[in-house]
């Protein structure tokens, strides 16, 4: 059998492989080590979805060619992360040429940057957490656009978020770059910045200002992610006791950013003004502290 990478034939001795699927594994595990994921598989000329379960009953003593395609996961993410922006480009402006006529369409468009977005998220070197509030606010607007009865009112307002989810999907890009990278001093006025606003967010949505609410908590939640990020790349300059706040801390954030999704796909304003106003606050000083120390 002849194992082709990207086009290349490679020179490999198979140890305990039985199956395609057994060497599929065996390749991935030395391809995660250099940060490349497979992209598509192909046995014998026939396309199969990675991780199909007719890979396990493929022997391979029976095939002759398997190709395998794979990519960088940076150049991966970027490519997906283009598409997803074309995507909601395109369905802002069919929404605001033809309202929903397309309205299945538009559903089957959301549903794949929704998948795609949680296939990006599974690819991540540290836990997205934040980004189910992307995934949630994308259901309801699926919900939203399958409802017949739907709101014309709302239009405005539903290709305002759309618009302002390609912002996520940049914020997303940069961190994902391998050269992404920024100071302490960029790092606490970030943080500073977003406790000054986090009282202005639910003034927003009681005003009924819906983009305006959505376009700080993405800023709030870019900070936190790059934040993070920060503190990842810094972890071996702190103290074996600062490493155990941060792990708190971390853990901390995520679960008060689990209650604020669940809060916004509930719709509870009220909770989500308290969560935002009242939790998130003292969570981000201590994030200033911390960096203080590194």
């Amino acid at each position: 059998m002849v194992i082709l990478l990207n086009g290349e034939k490679l020179d490999v001795t198979l140890e305990n492989e039985k199956s395609v699927s057994d060497i599929i594994e065996s390749l991935t595990n030395e391809l995660n080590k250099r940060e490349i994921v497979i992209t598509s598989i192909t046995v014998d000329d026939k396309k199969y979805d990675i991780g199909e379960k007719e890979l396990k009953g493929l022997s391979i003593e029976k095939i002759n060619v398997l190709e395998v395609e794979a990519s960088k996961k940076e150049e991966l993410v970027e490519t997906l992360l283009e598409e997803c922006k074309k995507v909601l480009g395109n369905i802002s402006n069919e929404i605001r040429k033809n309202s929903f006529k397309h309205a299945k369409e538009i559903s089957e468009l959301l549903s794949w940057v929704k998948e795609t977005l949680e296939t990006i998220n599974r690819l991540s070197f540290f836990d997205l957490t934040e980004a189910r509030l992307i995934t949630s606010t994308i259901d309801q607007i699926i919900s939203y656009t399958e409802d017949k009865n739907r709101d014309i009112n709302r239009y405005g307002s539903i290709i305002s978020i759309i618009d302002s989810l390609t912002k996520y999907i940049d914020a997303v890009r940069l961190k994902f770059s391998t050269n992404y990278s920024i100071s302490r001093d960029e790092i606490l006025e970030a943080v500073s910045e977003s406790v000054a606003i986090l009282p202005e967010i639910s003034e927003a949505f009681q005003m009924g200002r819906d983009r305006e609410a959505f376009d700080k908590i993405n800023r709030i939640i870019s900070v936190l992610e790059i934040c993070s990020v920060y503190l990842k790349k810094n972890f071996i300059n702190f103290s074996d006791v600062e490493k155990d706040d941060i792990g708190k801390l971390y853990e901390g954030i995520n679960i008060l950013l689990t209650q604020i999704v669940e809060a916004f796909e509930n719709s509870d304003a009220v909770l989500l003004g308290d969560l935002l106003e009242y939790e998130l606050p003292d969570k981000l000083e201590k994030y200033k502290r911390i960096i203080l120390k590194g």
